[in-house]
């Protein structure tokens, strides 16, 4: 499909940039993706805000219905919350694979064409944003991963979730759990924790409960999150860390999300004239499922 890249922005946007111009709309076609070809020096290193460094890596079975329309078709994958001392970051499983190979190969001045053609071999993430919380400050993080079109983020404080903790237990892996729920922004949620696993975390925004979050479902069965496994970061685990480039905006929340839901519906419009096919024919029309986790 590509051909030499000329005078390419390297960072995880970059990645992104090439996953939207395959047009793909599901994880199995991702191998049709072709590579890019040509000497593109080494790999830089990523503009990042740090947030410290990674004590645990929690990981979630992760299941969405990206189009509200058809229900019927969900789509799997992985996502994983990153805690450290001075924050945790959500993010999908593969964006964060991503961000280490970046990272991995910057230090070490590896190719960067051969970086990005690994990045691009790892498929389609499932979750296209990343979320942080920074605990001194009290502050959320959102910030969408859509390529160089959306270079945007917002921050406000973290949510106070009013949990309803009921009596109602069952067992998840092997580790007694707890049930409870919450509205928020548009969803009921149901999580299910557990206080053998004393960490107030879960998924994206929901922590808080006496324990980790093993379970999470909202009541329309478009998102599910399904605990898999805990462990403990290593010295050769990257930094917590947030993407940062140079032209990243800090917007007001509701212009981040109209920013995201226009992309979504005209995803190859908001590229511009920038990039063309290899036949010097404009970007195909097309629009993209939106469902995002927050409603309201």
């Amino acid at each position: 499909m590509f051909g030499q890249l000329k005078q390419i922005s390297f960072c995880r946007c970059a990645i992104a940039a090439l996953i939207l111009l395959s047009g793909l709309s599901s994880q199995s076609s991702f191998a049709q993706f072709s590579k890019i070809t040509g000497d593109i020096g080494t790999t830089p290193k990523p503009s990042v805000d740090s947030i410290g460094l990674i004590d645990y890596k929690i990981y979630y079975g992760t299941l969405v219905v990206t189009d509200k329309d058809d229900p019927e078709i969900k789509e799997v994958g992985t996502s994983v919350v990153l805690v450290g001392t001075n924050g945790l970051v959500f993010d999908d499983y593969i964006e964060y694979k991503r961000d280490s190979l970046i990272w991995n190969a910057a230090k070490w001045k590896l190719p960067a064409t051969n970086t990005i053609n690994l990045g691009l071999a790892y498929g389609r993430p499932l979750i296209s944003f990343t979320s942080a919380i920074i605990f001194g400050r009290n502050i959320h993080i959102f910030q969408p991963n859509l390529g160089s079109s959306l270079r945007a983020r917002y921050e406000e404080a973290v949510p106070k979730l009013d949990w309803q903790i009921t009596s109602e237990e069952k067992e998840i892996g092997g580790y007694k759990s707890q049930k409870a729920t919450v509205s928020y922004r548009g969803r009921v949620w149901t999580a299910w924790f557990t206080e053998e696993l004393p960490m107030p975390y879960g998924p994206y925004i929901f922590g808080g409960l006496p324990g980790l979050i093993l379970e999470l479902r909202d009541q329309k069965g478009e998102y599910a999150f399904t605990f898999s496994g805990i462990e403990k970061a290593t010295a050769e685990d990257t930094p917590l860390m947030l993407s940062h480039h140079k032209l990243l905006r800090v917007l007001p929340r509701v212009q981040v999300r109209t920013m995201v839901k226009n992309f979504m519906s005209a995803p190859m419009a908001a590229m511009g004239n920038r990039i063309k096919m290899k036949d010097g024919s404009p970007l195909p029309k097309k629009s993209f499922p939106y469902n995002p986790i927050e409603l309201e």
